[in-house]
């Protein structure tokens, strides 16, 4: 049996999506991009957006294979991008963004079908 990666996120609540009481209110990640105002994400509201990315990626045609690239800072959104893309199916590139060389790459090639989820 074959397992999505991108699935896993399900399972990393105390009691598992959807099971046990509270389980979506409770804190999955605390963003602390700005230290004075810090942002609780509960595992209900990580869970629904990382399925709003993968069905946006669907949308696209990005599906099972499709590499897809993420230029993203360290914060929450980065990994709503990247559990998205594995319950797609598609396989997640991480791109820096203080890499040199991926940035002269996308400035002379620019990004095929780069679309902002």
């Amino acid at each position: 049996m074959s397992t999505n990666v991108g699935s896993l996120i399900s399972t990393l609540s105390p009691q598992g999506r959807g099971q046990g009481e509270g389980w979506g209110t409770r804190v999955a990640i605390i963003d602390l991009s700005k230290p004075a105002r810090p942002r609780e994400i509960t595992y209900a509201t990580l869970d629904a957006r990382c399925d709003a990315i993968a069905a946006g990626l669907a949308a696209r045609g990005l599906g099972r294979g499709d590499r897809v690239g993420i230029l993203a800072l360290n914060r929450t959104e980065y990994i709503e991008a990247l559990y998205g893309t594995m319950r797609a199916g598609a396989i997640p590139v991480p791109l820096s963004c203080t890499t040199s060389v991926v940035r002269k790459r996308i400035l002379r090639n620019g990004l095929s079908r780069f679309e902002r989820c």
